[in-house]
């Protein structure tokens, strides 16, 4: 299940790029910078859209008996994977989402994953901004 979510959160923001080059490309993200908005509440309003689904994700718990082998824990990869995925902030964010379905809300992992999912959220939003201003 922790997986599960990390994958709609990726891919549910990459919709938000898309659409959002889309709209460049179509000229209708003109309209949209013409309005009194702050650019970085564009970009995080439409990322926050995406996120609408992993609210409902806390009922997926109770099936979470389902889903528990669909992906298997990092330390049943090779050695080199193990390596990699320490620099990975998205390594953090899973180990802290399983240990909260666990229930556990004060493990050094929940921590890790919170630290990882703002880096992750304040790079993102630096790199959307900057290329959204020398794009348009």
């Amino acid at each position: 299940m922790p997986g599960v979510i990390v994958m709609i959160s990726l891919f549910g923001t990459s919709m938000t790029g898309s659409n959002l080059l889309y709209e460049v490309m179509t000229g209708s993200y003109e309209r949209v910078l013409a309005t009194p908005l702050d650019r970085s509440a564009i970009l995080v309003g439409r990322a926050l859209k995406e996120f609408a689904p992993l609210l409902g994700a806390h009922g997926a718990r109770a099936a979470r008996h389902l889903l528990s082998g669909m992906m298997l824990p990092l330390e049943a990869g090779p050695g080199w994977m193990q390596v990699a995925a320490r620099f990975n902030p998205l390594t953090y964010m899973v180990d802290a989402e399983r240990v909260l379905f666990a229930g556990r809300f004060d493990d050094a992992a929940v921590l890790w994953g919170v630290v990882a999912a703002a880096a992750t959220c304040v790079v993102g939003l630096v790199v959307g901004i900057r290329t959204t201003r020398r794009v348009v």
